[in-house]
């Protein structure tokens, strides 16, 4: 995009060639390990990709529940982002580089989530529930941890931060007024929500964490929004606060599935 100019077209080829990359680097690193381990069987060719029906429906049974999660909070994004759009230019700019630091400050979140879900999964296939219990615990204080330091240095350079996007003073106040309601305190239950949905995928119940997923994503945040900006009139104020509270109720929705202690007896699918 820099150097070549080609705007959007270029942003498209430099992801389809770092995807390419990303999963030649892994094909070569389990063709490694397979080296290196004699137990470890990898192979990558015509012969060893015929279909296992019971392999792909566990695929399916986990994966499925587990791909709508992204697609319903990217959907929800997306209509959100249109209502902020409605609110004129300075507001969408603001609330766009909002969700790009709202993503920057989540990525520790979403490492250790899906930490949580491969390790809780080796858990249970060794039927050591309480290690996989213990592994929710602490990808939850791990996250808390690395999550409030990304918050501490975002808030302490809020302003500087910002200017790194724009250098209109009214889309600098108004990502200022964003941050402080959706990149806050709210990061407490947000946390807690995805690394027990992420533990609830490694148990065996995708569903739950599709469930609470999307409650958060679609049933929560947009009908906050359309209440709050749109029927109460709150506007630009109201978007902010739906996105900011509504990961409160999936929050114990998590946390009693965890607590109830149901899935000490479940089995990956």
């Amino acid at each position: 995009m820099g150097v070549f100019r080609w705007s959007v077209r270029g942003a498209a080829i430099a992801t389809v060639l770092a995807q390419a990359a990303s999963c030649l680097s892994s094909l070569l690193t389990l063709k490694k390990q397979g080296n290196r381990d004699p137990e470890f069987v990898f192979r990558f060719d015509r012969h060893s990709l015929q279909v296992n029906p019971e392999i792909c429906g566990s695929l399916i049974r986990i994966g499925l529940p587990t791909a709508l999660r992204p697609a319903a909070l990217n959907m929800s994004y997306l209509i959100v982002t249109a209502l902020f759009n409605g609110y004129g230019t300075a507001v969408a700019a603001a609330a766009g580089i909002g969700l790009k630091v709202n993503t920057f400050v989540a990525m520790p979140c979403w490492a250790a989530g899906q930490a949580v879900t491969t390790m809780a999964g080796h858990s249970m296939g060794a039927k050591d529930s309480a290690l996989a219990g213990k592994i929710a615990r602490k990808g939850i204080m791990v996250s808390l941890l690395f999550t409030g330091i990304f918050l501490v240095f975002i808030h302490l350079l809020i302003r500087p931060f910002l200017g790194f996007f724009s250098s209109d003073a009214e889309v600098i106040e108004l990502g200022v007024l964003y941050l402080r309601i959706c990149c806050s305190v709210n990061f407490i239950p947000y946390v807690v929500m995805y690394a027990l949905d992420s533990f609830a995928t490694g148990v065996g119940a995708p569903v739950l964490a599709m469930i609470n997923s999307l409650l958060h994503s679609v049933v929560i945040r947009l009908g906050l929004s359309i209440l709050l900006a749109i029927l109460l009139n709150f506007g630009y104020v109201g978007l902010c606060v739906a996105e900011s509270a509504s990961p409160l109720i999936p929050c114990c929705i998590g946390l009693a599935f965890f607590l109830g202690g149901r899935w000490h007896v479940k089995k990956n699918p």
